[in-house]
């Protein structure tokens, strides 16, 4: 078995995705600490780079040594599937970020059109700097919005 983290203070998975009870110390003294991380951890953090938001959390997954996949969204797009996936796992509300400065910029009537998740996902298609981050997914799924310590803390340790 190849434990990472103690599952006192981390989530410990070995190769199969299988949670064990092994003692960090155990895991550091078989030496398997981090050996596999790219097999375990599939990560992927979508934002802008410039984002101070995304900073913190880049910033933060780095000094827990979480190793991790950056998707610009801004210069790589998103997919229609990619914001139905965080809308179901987050809700549109949560999603979009009415708070930002894209979504202040909009017209009264473009803001008004946004009424359900369909129209949401169609206005963070074309204005990809409304959509709420960091997003973080683990093996493909959807774990966190945005950058709260106490929630990476939760989530992923």
């Amino acid at each position: 078995m190849f434990c990472f983290n103690a599952i006192q203070y981390y989530k410990c998975f070995c190769l199969l995705h299988i949670k064990c009870d092994e003692p960090r110390k155990k895991c550091d003294e078989l030496g398997n600490m981090g050996r596999f991380t790219l097999l375990i951890r599939d990560m992927i953090v979508y934002g802008i780079p410039n984002c101070n938001t995304v900073k913190k959390a880049r910033t933060w997954l780095s000094d827990n040594g979480f190793e991790y996949e950056f998707h610009d969204f801004k210069k790589a797009g998103i997919t229609a599937d990619k914001l139905e996936a965080w809308c179901a796992a987050f809700g549109w509300e949560k999603v979009l970020n009415k708070k930002g400065t894209t979504w202040k910029k909009l017209s009264p009537d473009q803001q008004e059109m946004v009424k359900d998740e369909k129209s949401a996902t169609a206005l963070l298609l074309t204005n990809t700097s409304a959509i709420k981050r960091p997003v973080i997914e683990q093996n493909g799924k959807p774990v966190l919005l945005s950058f709260d310590e106490e929630q990476y803390v939760k989530s992923l340790l």
